[in-house]
């Protein structure tokens, strides 16, 4: 008797800023625009039954686009939570929004979120999704930057060993299938 496995299902992990208003103010648009093209992130990632992994502080950008996948069936979320962090803890974290996963600390945080995906989108520079952006050196997935969503490109010296793909919001479902 053949025995067929169930494909895995490919892991976006979504990295961005935390305060969307914060965000908006620096690339000069409204929190309206940045939540509609979050919404349309959430839905393409729906859509295709892809699973998400992210770090949604309560508020915040990924938690946003978390909420919008679940309610447009999206079928599952990984959350990266640092549950033994005893110097900064995680009580900003929404620990509820999907499974999780005890990174240990913060330090650990940016590499077992890209460690966990497949590819990274990325929603918006912050200083955290920066860093993220950087360990995909180390875990060679593609990074999805939403042309939209932030003020440039990245400095010239990080493209040489990642694989920074400027997309816009329209073409993300398209550029996401050839993976």
């Amino acid at each position: 008797m053949r025995r067929y496995l169930k494909k895995n299902k490919m892991k976006i992990g979504v990295v961005g800023p935390s305060k969307i208003e914060k965000m908006a103010e620096s690339i000069g648009k409204s929190e309206e625009e940045i939540k509609k093209i979050f919404y349309n992130v959430a839905e393409i990632v729906a859509r295709n039954e892809y699973e998400i992994v992210l770090t949604p502080d309560k508020e915040s950008s990924s938690e946003y686009l978390g909420e919008n996948y679940l309610k447009l069936d999206g079928k599952r979320i990984v959350n990266i939570v640092p549950f033994d962090d005893k110097e900064h803890g995680y009580r900003w974290v929404n620990t509820k929004l999907g499974e999780t996963i005890n990174c240990g600390t913060w330090e650990n945080q940016p590499e077992r979120l890209v460690k966990e995906s497949d590819l990274l989108v990325c929603v918006g520079y912050a200083e955290g999704s920066i860093i993220e952006i950087c360990y995909s050196k180390w875990f060679k997935g593609a990074v999805y930057i939403i042309k939209e969503l932030v003020s440039g490109k990245l400095p010239k010296e990080l493209e040489d060993d990642l694989d920074l793909r400027y997309i816009s919001i329209e073409d993300l479902g398209e550029e996401l299938k050839k993976n």
